[in-house]
Protein backbone atom coordinates (compact mmCIF):
# COMPACT_ATOMS: atom_id res chain seq x y z
CA UNK A 1 0.00 0.00 0.00
CA UNK A 2 2.86 2.80 0.35
CA UNK A 3 4.34 1.66 -2.85
CA UNK A 4 0.74 2.67 -4.33
CA UNK A 5 0.85 5.75 -2.12
CA UNK A 6 -2.16 4.73 0.02
CA UNK A 7 -0.49 4.46 3.32
CA UNK A 8 3.09 5.37 4.46
CA UNK A 9 5.64 3.22 5.44
CA UNK A 10 4.88 3.46 9.24
CA UNK A 11 1.50 3.45 8.95
CA UNK A 12 -0.32 0.21 10.94
CA UNK A 13 -2.50 -1.45 8.85
CA UNK A 14 -6.03 -2.01 10.58
CA UNK A 15 -7.02 -6.07 10.11
CA UNK A 16 -10.85 -6.80 11.54
CA UNK A 17 -11.34 -10.12 13.27
CA UNK A 18 -14.52 -11.53 14.54
CA UNK A 19 -12.50 -14.25 16.63
CA UNK A 20 -11.80 -12.63 19.89
CA UNK A 21 -9.88 -15.57 20.98
CA UNK A 22 -7.53 -14.92 17.59
CA UNK A 23 -7.46 -11.20 19.27
CA UNK A 24 -6.05 -12.19 22.81
CA UNK A 25 -3.74 -14.88 21.72
CA UNK A 26 -1.95 -12.44 19.06
CA UNK A 27 -1.78 -9.82 21.24
CA UNK A 28 -1.03 -11.13 24.79
CA UNK A 29 2.35 -12.69 25.16
CA UNK A 30 1.40 -14.49 28.59
CA UNK A 31 -0.57 -16.65 26.53
CA UNK A 32 2.78 -17.89 24.56
CA UNK A 33 3.48 -21.18 27.22
CA UNK A 34 -0.57 -22.38 26.11
CA UNK A 35 0.43 -22.09 22.29
CA UNK A 36 3.46 -23.74 21.69
CA UNK A 37 1.79 -26.29 19.19
CA UNK A 38 1.17 -23.79 16.71
CA UNK A 39 2.71 -24.49 13.75
CA UNK A 40 5.61 -21.24 12.82
CA UNK A 41 3.55 -19.79 10.06
CA UNK A 42 0.80 -18.34 13.22
CA UNK A 43 3.24 -16.59 14.93
CA UNK A 44 3.95 -14.42 11.88
CA UNK A 45 1.04 -12.50 13.27
CA UNK A 46 1.95 -12.22 17.09
CA UNK A 47 5.16 -10.70 15.73
CA UNK A 48 3.69 -8.19 13.24
CA UNK A 49 1.27 -6.89 16.04
CA UNK A 50 3.70 -6.38 18.46
CA UNK A 51 5.85 -4.87 15.81
CA UNK A 52 2.68 -3.03 15.10
CA UNK A 53 2.76 -3.62 11.20
CA UNK A 54 -0.83 -4.50 12.01
CA UNK A 55 -3.84 -3.59 14.11
CA UNK A 56 -6.18 -6.59 15.17
CA UNK A 57 -9.87 -4.62 15.72
CA UNK A 58 -12.80 -6.55 16.93
CA UNK A 59 -15.79 -6.86 14.48
CA UNK A 60 -19.14 -8.58 14.99
CA UNK A 61 -19.15 -11.50 13.08
CA UNK A 62 -22.62 -10.28 11.59
CA UNK A 63 -20.71 -7.50 10.15
CA UNK A 64 -17.65 -9.13 8.88
CA UNK A 65 -17.67 -8.56 5.57
CA UNK A 66 -15.16 -10.73 4.20
CA UNK A 67 -18.19 -13.82 5.21
CA UNK A 68 -19.46 -12.63 1.48
CA UNK A 69 -16.26 -14.29 -0.20
CA UNK A 70 -16.12 -17.48 2.49
CA UNK A 71 -18.90 -18.47 3.30
CA UNK A 72 -22.76 -19.56 2.71
CA UNK A 73 -24.96 -16.86 3.62
CA UNK A 74 -28.79 -16.15 3.53
CA UNK A 75 -30.37 -14.13 1.59
CA UNK A 76 -30.72 -11.04 3.78
CA UNK A 77 -26.88 -11.62 5.18
CA UNK A 78 -25.70 -12.00 2.23
CA UNK A 79 -27.58 -8.30 0.45
CA UNK A 80 -26.28 -6.96 3.71
CA UNK A 81 -23.04 -7.31 3.38
CA UNK A 82 -23.17 -6.96 -0.59
CA UNK A 83 -24.15 -3.36 -0.04
CA UNK A 84 -21.47 -2.88 2.98
CA UNK A 85 -18.75 -4.34 0.38
CA UNK A 86 -19.57 -2.42 -3.21
CA UNK A 87 -22.25 0.43 -1.92
CA UNK A 88 -24.78 -0.24 -3.80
Amino acid sequence: MSELGQMGPTDTVPLHEDSQACIKIATNPCLAERTKHFDVKYHWLREKVKAKDVELKYISTHDQVADILTKSLGERQHTKLRSALTGF
